[in-house]
């Protein structure tokens, strides 16, 4: 049995760009043409948003670009997980937008451990 796992990670969702070439100002759209693309094509069994979400999780515009990220992840089919990162906000606030994944996840007879 296999189990297919999406990772995306380091989207650093922000209003500029960072040093010329991170294009944060549009994280949210590159995530949805992801999300198409798995959806459409690769169906992952779960898909993993691995931290750095944000660029500055405490900037004023923050909690914006996480709405943005959430709509886009909650379009993913199948099982999610998302992970904060150190550029994050902190997890309490984290996991008031996105789903706080429970201390294991079973997909397909494989047991996944989140841990921040």
């Amino acid at each position: 049995m296999s189990v297919k796992i999406a990772v995306i990670a380091d989207l650093h969702a922000g209003d500029a760009r960072l040093n010329g070439h991170i294009r944060g100002d549009i994280a949210d759209l590159l995530l949805a043409r992801a999300v198409f693309w798995l959806n459409a094509g690769l169906r992952p069994d779960v898909t993993i948003l691995l931290g750095d979400i944000c660029d500055d999780g405490t900037s004023q515009t923050a909690p914006s670009w996480y709405q943005k990220i959430k709509k886009a992840l909650d379009q993913v089919k199948g099982h999610t997980i998302a992970i904060p990162g150190n550029h994050d906000c902190p997890p309490d606030e984290f996991y008031k937008i996105f789903d706080r994944p429970g201390a294991w996840l079973d997909v397909k007879g494989v047991r996944l451990v989140p841990f921040i």
